[in-house]
């Protein structure tokens, strides 16, 4: 079934700001979608016309079948947890997560039965009457979401709920509150800016440039078809050759010629075009003969399992990331000249201006 359904909504602020233009979206019942992009982007502003805090300048929300676009907040079936918890400091947490249930005005053996259950859903019994001020950023985020759930919403919505912790506390609570929507079934929408979330917690991806839809796919497609240079850039660690497509498989840069497959070919041939690599897909192991090109080394960093390496080829610099034992084995020293290749299935190529 349809929990969410967007159709052409857009959104213009005073002085004539576009901060969402045509925005079409389809979430099945129990799916995690993630609105994704920089900020600026326009995927909060959507979050916030789907629970009803803005009101669209055009087009149609539909939840659950329902047009929704006249239906205020506090009647729609959905919960927002915000990035800054917003949670009420003068009562203790279990008032907090209690708060939406008296309102529903629920009977008190109902709220504590229901309030037992959501703080043993996130780990949390015993600290029911502590106030927020004496917990961890992670418990403060966790208490906004039971409250939300606490509302029984049929739809989630989550504005960058992670963003404010430290890393890993970050990790900790991605792996937690996927757990948590899979185990409710919940439908969710959640936005960040931050791509390695997106991709290790969601069924779909919606990526945002300037208000408009760049690509929907799920994570393999976002990251292993991108559908423009926005998104080829945006997701992943990447570098960008300026060059031309000679033919339909051979792109030109300096005087190399790389082979690409033709199915990772955007541009036409003949023009100025961008090649996309990611960083990892880098070797000083020979790949192909015609994927590689002569560059020095120019800065080397250990980053645990891995090693990043700039490369410079004349004035241009090139980022690579390599296993610690590439490394080790050929004996990198800052300085040295490289010949570094690249799978010809890891390239990208895409129209010029």
């Amino acid at each position: 079934m349809t929990a969410l359904e967007i159709v052409g909504l857009t959104k213009v602020f005073q002085k004539d700001v576009m901060a969402v233009r045509n925005f079409n979206l389809k979430v099945e019942e129990g799916e995690f979608v993630t609105l994704l992009g920089p900020s600026g982007c326009g995927k909060t502003t959507v979050l916030r016309c789907i629970a009803g805090f803005e009101r669209p300048t055009s087009g149609e929300i539909y939840i659950f079948g329902k047009f929704s676009n006249e239906i205020p907040p506090e009647k729609r079936d959905t919960a927002m947890v915000f990035q800054n918890y917003a949670l009420f400091p003068n009562m203790t947490v279990a008032q907090n997560v209690a708060f939406p249930m008296k309102l529903r005005r629920m009977n008190r053996n109902d709220i504590m039965e229901k309030l037992s259950k959501l703080f043993e859903l996130v780990k949390m019994t015993g600290l029911e009457d502590r106030y927020p001020y004496q917990l961890s950023g992670g418990q403060r985020q966790r208490v906004a979401l039971i409250r939300a759930l606490a509302k029984d919403p049929k739809i989630l919505l989550l504005d960058e709920p992670l963003s404010a912790l430290d890393a890993k506390i970050r990790q900790e609570l991605r792996i937690e509150l996927r757990k948590i929507q899979l185990n409710l079934g919940i439908t969710t929408i959640y936005v960040t800016h931050d791509q390695e979330e997106a991709l290790l917690m969601s069924d779909k991806i919606v990526v945002l440039n300037h208000g408009v839809i760049q690509q929907i796919g799920t994570p393999d497609e976002i990251y292993n078809k991108p559908a423009n240079l926005f998104v080829a850039t945006f997701i992943g660690s990447n570098n960008v050759f300026v060059g031309q497509l000679e033919d339909k498989n051979t792109f030109k840069w300096r005087q190399y010629t790389f082979r690409v497959r033709e199915s990772n070919v955007r541009a036409e041939v003949g023009n100025k075009a961008y090649m996309v690599v990611r960083c990892h897909a880098f070797s000083f192991k020979k790949i192909d003969q015609f994927n590689c090109f002569d560059a020095q080394v120019s800065l080397i960093n250990f980053s645990g399992s891995t090693v990043k390496v700039l490369l410079r080829v004349e004035d241009e610099e090139i980022f690579a990331e390599m296993p610690m034992e590439e490394t080790k084995d050929s004996q990198l020293k800052l300085g040295d000249k490289v010949k570094v290749c690249f799978d010809p299935n890891s390239a990208w190529v895409f129209p010029g201006d």
